[in-house]
């Protein structure tokens, strides 16, 4: 009987660790598409103004 509590207590824990692993992880990844999206929106900003000059000195 102890062994089965001490398999149960020991699985407990891991599953507790791969839960605290998991939100780490995920918690990384959000803030990776975060600073992606801040990119990509400053890039496309930075090409409007390029393309609004362009059309505008072609004018």
């Amino acid at each position: 009987m102890k062994e089965a509590e001490s398999i149960r207590d020991n699985a407990e824990k891991k599953m507790k660790a791969a839960t605290a692993y998991m939100a780490t992880v995920n918690k990384a990844i959000a803030e990776q598409e975060k600073e992606r999206k801040a990119a990509r929106e400053k890039k496309d900003n930075k090409d409007n103004k390029d393309n609004t000059q362009n059309n505008e000195s072609k004018k």
